[in-house]
């Protein structure tokens, strides 16, 4: 049984605390009351999708622990690789690293997912290619 990582559990925690504190809002008091808009269904979506929004902003909050500095290390020198050597495919290279293509494809995925992890190796890889065309 795989458990997830403890910034997934923390992640999964705080949606499940948003969704539980705005349903307890809605049935502390009466909804003509405590939210008179929910007796219209299209404001009732929009306050159900606003909820959600600060859900989805609030779990990406821990990501960058999930992504190691050596991992992101590995990352950058597969693409720095493959910008030596074209011939190069993104399997070869990975292994080079000790990693297998899914390997690589799931810490792609994972850097991918965290804004600053994917500036930081895009300004790696960016310097990169700056100093090969000199």
């Amino acid at each position: 049984m795989k458990f997830p990582t403890k910034s997934k559990f923390h992640a999964r925690v705080r949606e499940l605390s948003a969704a539980s504190l705005f349903l307890s809002a809605l049935m502390a008091a009466p909804a003509a009351h405590a939210l008179p808009g929910l007796a219209n269904p299209a404001i009732s979506r929009h306050l159900l999708q606003r909820t959600d929004l600060l859900i989805a902003q609030d779990d990406g909050a821990d990501e960058e622990k999930d992504v190691p500095q050596s991992q992101i290390d590995k990352y950058v020198a597969v693409y720095k690789a493959m910008q030596k050597n074209h011939g190069l495919t993104a399997e070869q290279a990975a292994l080079q690293q000790g990693m297998t293509i899914s390997q690589f494809r799931e810490l792609e995925n994972r850097i991918e997912g965290n804004d600053l992890v994917r500036e930081q190796v895009r300004k790696l890889l960016r310097n990169n290619a700056g100093t090969d065309a000199k």
